[in-house]
């Protein structure tokens, strides 16, 4: 499937054992999508994800904590975590084995958000 806007949404992936695996979501701007959070390996919370900008302006909220995020087009993505500045992040899928199905978290520098992630 592809990852292009379509007239209904936009496309996002989800990640399952073994890779990534394409699936159709709806989102319009500004809407927010319900996820999985943790902190620093800690406990999976319930969190939200809202998307200005697919692909390079978005944001996670746990509780009242919210972490903003920016990607440049280049690879670059930087995290604005709760009451700091921003600065460069490592995004990366790790796999988690503690969820049935395994799946995958998308994580960026100790933030992992689990869930049908808005990609493109």
């Amino acid at each position: 499937m592809s990852g292009r806007l379509q007239a209904d949404g936009l496309a996002a992936a989800l990640a399952v054992a073994g890779g990534l695996l394409s699936v159709t979501v709806p989102l319009r701007a500004m809407e927010e999508v319900p996820l999985q959070c943790r902190l620093e390996k800690g406990a999976w919370q319930p969190c939200r994800m809202g998307v200005e900008d697919v692909g390079r302006r978005w944001w996670l909220q746990l509780d009242s904590r919210r972490w903003q995020f920016q990607h440049d087009g280049s690879g670059r993505v930087r995290m604005q975590a709760p009451d700091a500045g921003w600065r460069s992040v490592e995004p990366r899928w790790e796999s988690i084995t503690a969820v049935e199905p395994a799946s995958h978290a998308l994580c960026w520098d100790g933030v992992c958000a689990l869930g049908p992630i808005p990609l493109d």
